[in-house]
């Protein structure tokens, strides 16, 4: 079953009188929502108390919790200082996730910082393989790192280099953001067949049961020369890219994922209007 849900929290949530993310998981569900990615993007700030509170909430909605890691994350970093730092990160993301009851870390790989596109896989690589033997001793198994697409070309995080980076273990599982993808494109992917052609290269690379797992991202992005600028809605037809044609691909697929929407201030909103309009298409 395919779900959809929000990236954080949107104006209109606190605006009618709400204070809390808690609070969050009955006003999606009353909106027909079924995710929740818990933005984290600026650093860890939450104590267990709070995730349980949020975890308790999702439970009851059957909401499908995930949570973004920290976008200062680097582990193709030059300095191994920094790189450790990095993991350090991932792990006080995980802590939060499990107390939330969640069961997917996204999280940004790197910046090429002047390697090449192999020099920073490998190194990347490397990094990766001594998180997951630490999440093996601490007891984070259970829980599914989702290494993301990204939208600007100086970061490490082309379709190709995700899957990559998955490749690993079946315990990474890409998190496709199609506007990224859009965006680091220059407009050039926005069609059923271009986006049929993202999801064929991963299960190329991955197989048909990591399809079935995937995570998506989804808003309209401007973009520069330089890739992502900035997110906008689903209302601004300015920049793309047009969700129905990735309605068409991801059912043409046959793949159920979970999408989060990150459209900006109006997320749940436009999270409604995607479920509507995959809902029509798939009629």
């Amino acid at each position: 079953m395919t779900k959809f849900g929000p990236h954080g929290n949107s104006l209109s949530f606190y605006n009618q009188g709400n204070l809390h993310t808690y609070q969050s998981m009955k006003w999606i569900a009353d909106m027909g929502l079924n995710a929740f990615e818990y933005p984290a993007g600026k650093g860890v700030k939450i104590s267990e108390e709070t995730c349980k509170k949020i975890g308790e909430e999702a439970s009851k909605y059957n909401i499908a919790i995930s949570l973004h890691a920290p976008y200062y994350l680097n582990l193709a970093n030059t300095e191994v200082e920094k790189r450790e730092k990095s993991i350090e990160h991932i792990f006080d993301s995980l802590k939060a996730l499990k107390a939330m009851g969640g069961k997917r870390l996204v999280f940004h790989c790197g910046y090429y910082m002047g390697q090449s596109s192999g020099q920073t896989l490998k190194r990347i690589k490397e990094e990766i393989v001594t998180v997951i033997e630490r999440m093996k001793e601490q007891g984070y198994e259970d829980i599914l790192l989702c290494p993301e697409t990204l939208g600007k070309k100086g970061q490490f995080g082309t379709v190709e280099e995700i899957v990559s980076v998955c490749k690993i273990s079946k315990q990474l599982v890409p998190c496709v953001d199609f506007g990224h993808v859009y965006a680091r494109s220059l407009g050039k992917i926005n069609s059923t067949k271009q986006f049929e052609e993202v999801l064929q290269t991963i299960s190329d690379g991955l197989g048909e049961e990591t399809m079935q797992k995937l995570h998506i991202h989804f808003s309209h992005i401007e973009y520069t020369n330089a890739g992502e600028k900035v997110h906008h809605t689903l209302s601004n037809t300015q920049w793309g890219p047009d969700f129905n044609f990735l309605a068409k691909a991801l059912i043409n697929k046959k793949c159920e994922p979970i999408i989060i929407c990150e459209s900006r201030d109006v997320m749940a909103e436009d999270a409604v209007l995607m479920r509507e309009i995959y809902n029509t298409i798939s009629l």
